[in-house]
């Protein structure tokens, strides 16, 4: 199994409950284990280093539907969300505009928008600030 770097430095706080029985059991064509891979998804999937790769569902790869996304009904993996988070003094600061516009662009960010942006970057090699002001001028934010 493939892993992001920084999984094997998790502790009993962040690890999702299970994970380590699940990483325990894991014994794919022999090789079994868990190795860290860097590389992009298909380099470690098709090349044959990992048979199996814990991702964010966010991944820009994701989209090239070269891949099978697994169910997780034990919820062993948990999840995150793109939540903002600010502090009231700059709220009152900035007003309700800001308040809209950080509302709009917060409902905006759908898995498909973050797998699309985050591809344009890690695939395409666009800058980030190239691709989020593509994405505000995309959806009239600009």
């Amino acid at each position: 199994m493939g892993e992001q770097p920084g999984f094997e430095e998790w502790d009993a706080v962040e690890a999702p409950s299970g994970v380590g029985d699940f990483v325990d059991e894991l014994s794919f064509g022999g090789s079994g284990g868990l190795i860290f891979v860097e590389e992009l998804l298909d380099v470690a999937l098709e090349g044959g280093q990992v048979n199996v790769q814990n991702v964010f569902t966010t991944d820009g790869q994701l989209l090239s539907a070269k891949f099978t996304l697994l169910a997780d009904p034990k919820h062993v993996f948990g999840f995150q969300n793109v939540a903002p988070v600010v502090r009231r003094s700059v709220l009152a600061a900035e007003g309700p505009a800001f308040v809209e516009t950080l509302n709009k662009v917060s409902s905006l960010l759908t898995i498909k928008a973050i797998q699309q942006m985050n591809a344009a970057v890690s695939i395409d090699k666009q800058t980030p600030a190239s691709v989020a002001q593509q994405f505000l001028h995309a959806n009239g934010l600009a």
